[in-house]
């Protein structure tokens, strides 16, 4: 019971805990697509782990992925924020586009790129939290210095371009999360 205090009372406890809170949602998440896949799977490709192998194979990406962001360093994630925010709007407009958008009950919001349907809404998702962090940085810099500086005003325009955008391929669940992470 002391060791875990001890453990508990570290600053690097949270990394861990947080580890370990997603390791085990992922885990389950990849155990309950090949649940509810397994079946389809082997009906449709003859091999009940191809879904969930496709799923297995975006977890190792987006882990090599996040392993590269996470060496970059502060200022260049400042520096690309606005480059972020225009790149996710061009995401977004790309299912609009006449033979490029899929539509999949109404919502047009995936593109098909070399058999992979990509929704470019998640990556518009992470580019809005970049531009919204560098912006933070920003204001923080501003107050430190005693300029006055309203955090609203600065974050809403983003916030409503990339909202009418994701409007406009009529995915009210993504817009619902741009909103959550915006306020």
């Amino acid at each position: 019971m002391a060791k875990s205090k001890n453990f508990l009372a570290k600053p690097e406890a949270s990394y861990y805990l947080v580890l370990i809170a997603v390791t085990a949602l992922t885990s389950l998440g990849l155990l309950m697509v090949l649940s509810a896949s397994a079946v389809r799977s082997l009906h449709e490709t003859g091999n009940s782990f191809s879904i969930v192998g496709r799923q297995a194979f975006f977890l190792i990406l987006a882990l090599m992925i996040g392993f590269l962001s996470m060496k970059l360093r502060a200022n260049l994630w400042e520096k690309i924020a606005p480059l972020s925010l225009l790149a996710s709007c061009a995401f977004l407009l790309l299912p609009q586009l006449p033979g490029l958008g899929k539509s999949v009950n109404g919502n047009t919001n995936w593109i098909s790129i070399a058999g992979f349907t990509i929704q470019p809404s998640e990556f518009a998702k992470m580019g809005f939290i970049i531009w919204c962090a560098a912006r933070l940085l920003k204001h923080d810099q501003r107050i430190a210095q005693g300029i006055k500086s309203n955090i609203w005003i600065s974050l809403t325009p983003g916030f409503l371009l990339v909202e009418a955008l994701i409007y406009a391929g009529k995915d009210l669940g993504t817009a619902v999360v741009v909103a959550l992470i915006f306020g």
